[in-house]
């Protein structure tokens, strides 16, 4: 699927690693890897952050992303991204251990053009 310039698969499913000072994190399956960045720029309050985002899909087709926003509401983590016309958001549901899936959303306005759930740690 062509999103402006880039492309983003179909389907993105998680492997999840955190680097020691958890400023990086790495999701990925069999399509695409999505690796995010400087998480320690959330203050903890809703609509701060700085993160960057950078996913290929497995033909090497990337898309970076930075200035994305942190909000936590309804048991819910989700970062956002703009990029134009099309806005990025992962959702990751609040647990203990920090380990459950995520859900990658891309819309064109206000239309869904790709949803992937089934974001998890450990995929290989």
């Amino acid at each position: 699927m062509s999103l402006g310039n880039e492309v983003v698969s179909r389907e993105i499913s998680a492997e999840k690693s955190q680097s020691a000072n958890n400023k990086t994190q790495t999701i990925s399956n069999r399509e695409c890897r999505i690796t995010t960045d400087d998480h320690n720029s959330w203050t903890g309050v809703n609509n701060t952050g700085n993160i960057s985002s950078k996913g290929c899909d497995v033909k090497g087709k990337c898309i970076e992303l930075t200035g994305g926003k942190i909000f936590c509401r309804d048991g819910q983590y989700v970062t956002g991204w703009i990029n134009g016309d099309y806005i990025y958001i992962l959702e990751q549901p609040i647990t203990e251990d920090g380990n459950a899936e995520s859900t990658l959303i891309v819309k064109k306005g206000d239309t869904e053009i790709l949803k992937s759930t089934r974001l998890k740690a450990g995929y290989r």
